[in-house]
């Protein structure tokens, strides 16, 4: 381009990853047996284990189905009275590669190298969340009350072509 006398310029959209906000809120019961599961966008997402603690540990699952919406979920997990833990952290994370024709990988045997075609790159889908929770505000246990997502990722394959005019 520097050089050329370049009248327009193509750009190739294969896909477009994104997020959107999405406030919802879910209260969740400790005096009730686990899991309990709720819908979000026509998933299941359940809140398989609660462990109160120093650190609390939580255990989230979403459904993998093939129409899934999103790919993960941005969320915290809050107390009492809607209080919001200082430090969460994610201690370990599963998933599921899928492509875009639907075919499924294995996370841990997918070789992101061998492919030489950025279209053909798998999506990953966050399938179960182990969570741990540190009450920075005291020493006590903190005792969850509440799962609140505030958006999620997601990715739309587009595959066109867009040209510009170069002026």
């Amino acid at each position: 381009l520097y050089f050329d006398d370049t009248k327009e310029a193509r750009v190739h959209l294969h896909s477009l990853s994104y997020y959107m906000n999405d406030l919802f809120n879910v209260e969740f019961n400790m005096n009730q047996p686990f899991p309990q599961a709720f819908e979000y966008l026509g998933s299941e997402i359940s809140i398989n284990k609660v462990e109160p603690g120093l650190p609390t540990k939580i255990e989230v699952s979403a459904e993998m189905t093939e129409d899934r919406i999103f790919e993960s979920i941005d969320f915290e997990i809050l107390g009492q009275n809607n209080t919001s833990a200082v430090s969460m952290g994610i201690s370990s994370m599963e998933g599921v590669l899928v492509d875009r024709h639907g075919k499924r990988y294995d996370p841990y045997e997918f070789n992101y190298y061998a492919i030489q075609d950025v279209d053909e790159l798998p999506r990953h889908y966050q399938t179960e969340i182990l969570i741990e929770i540190h009450n920075d505000a005291s020493d006590e246990e903190f005792i969850p009350s509440s799962l609140q997502i505030r958006g999620y990722q997601s990715t739309t394959y587009v595959d066109e072509v867009i040209t510009f005019e170069l002026k």
